[in-house]
């Protein structure tokens, strides 16, 4: 969620005037070029510009500009060392750069991934959870801008070792991006997607398909797809950041159903009360009907559903109709006895005169199936079949 507004563009303008000058020294010190200083400050200005929503406290404006204009001078000598010794050399944003000086292939490079503006920064957080010989490797390399030559004759060792020391020292950056450190490297693109399993769950939808899914228990993420339904529009068939639904589960399946427990629970009680409180600001919440956005998923079986926006602090979440009938203790237990079952499209009917929503789940390895009729205005429950054989 951005925080930048009219009066912070105004702020920007008003720092930028009062900091150009000592941008201009700053930038003729680091490169020792007078002439340069004036164009690298300028740019150090329009970088601050364009990255000027990450600018949250205008208190800390002077140090934001400095690590930028150090950046940017650092490029600029880079550039020029190019050009001196008349070498081709591949752009830092080139994907296909990813090789090492000294062949090492790893595919997480610190200044490519990182924010340029924003390394030290990120850096400066991370160093205090690295052990001290891994910190003062990669303090050398990235932030002294040290040669592995320099680096190895400081600490004593070969060139081999510290290449092999910075690529450690990588992977241990990176696990400290997506662990300790997630929140604050999320906006930039930094943390890698949770690698997705196959699971031994048949999709609910198709019956037909194997359910993928990833499961962080330490973060309490759970997001569970089929690799034929969740197409599109239809990301997710069920996905949730709150792990204290979870139980303590340590497997997908269990974690699943503790959470399509929780969630049918929640929803009813909302439907029940008119609404929710909110789990974060403690402000209710009303119950909206539909989905998210007005929008609906093509390739699941319900274009219902309800969700929930709390307009203090932006919390929320939504289900669809299908997920809140499936998840119900009823449909839930029928599933556990039929776990090969798929979801029949939804009818419309009328029940004493009031509209109704008919759902079906078939179950494709015998003539079982469970029939289930929701209210389609309030989503009341008014009938349960169940059809065992």
């Amino acid at each position: 969620m951005s925080v930048y507004t009219q009066s912070s563009n105004a702020t920007l303008h008003e720092i930028s005037a009062s900091e150009h000058g000592r941008l201009v020294r700053l930038c003729a010190y680091l490169t020792g070029d007078r002439h340069a200083a004036e164009d690298l400050a300028q740019e150090t200005l329009l970088v601050a510009w364009r990255l000027r929503e990450r600018l949250v406290d205008p208190a800390q404006a002077s140090v934001w500009l400095s690590a930028i204009a150090r950046n940017v001078c650092r490029q600029w000598q880079r550039s020029r060392r190019r050009e001196g010794a008349h070498l081709h050399q591949p752009r830092a944003d080139d994907p296909l750069a990813m090789v090492w000086d000294e062949q090492i292939v790893d595919p997480f490079d610190l200044e490519v991934e990182l924010e340029r503006a924003e390394l030290s920064t990120l850096l400066d957080q991370a160093l205090e959870l690295l052990p001290a010989d891994t910190r003062a490797v990669l303090v050398q390399k990235y932030i002294k801008e040290s040669s592995h030559a320099a680096i190895a004759q400081q600490l004593g060792v070969s060139e081999n070792a510290v290449a092999v020391r910075l690529h450690r020292g990588k992977l241990a950056f990176r696990e400290i991006l997506n662990t300790q450190l997630r929140a604050a490297a999320e906006p930039f693109g930094m943390v890698a997607e949770m690698p997705y399993r196959q699971t031994r769950i048949w999709c609910p939808i198709c019956g037909v398909h194997k359910l993928v899914g990833m499961y962080d228990h330490a973060a309490g993420r759970l997001d569970v797809r089929c690799p034929h339904c969740c197409q599109d529009a239809a990301p997710s068939i069920w996905q949730t950041d709150d792990g204290a639904v979870f139980g303590g589960a340590k497997q997908i399946r269990t974690a699943l159903l503790r959470g399509m427990a929780d969630a049918y629970q929640s929803y009813r009680k909302g439907l029940e009360r008119g609404g929710f409180t909110c789990h974060s600001c403690r402000r209710p919440i009303p119950i909206r009907f539909g989905l998210p956005g007005g929008k609906h998923l093509d390739s699941y079986p319900t274009r219902r559903g309800m969700y929930l926006r709390c307009e203090a602090c932006g919390c929320g979440s939504s289900s669809s109709l299908r997920m809140f009938v499936q998840s119900s203790p009823e449909v839930r237990a029928f599933w556990e006895r039929h776990p090969q079952m798929r979801t029949l499209p939804e009818r419309e009917i009328e029940i004493a005169g009031v509209a109704a929503v008919l759902f079906s789940f078939q179950s494709l390895t015998s003539a079982a199936h469970i029939d289930v009729v929701v209210a389609d205005q309030t989503f009341e429950c008014i009938d349960v079949a169940v059809f065992d054989t």
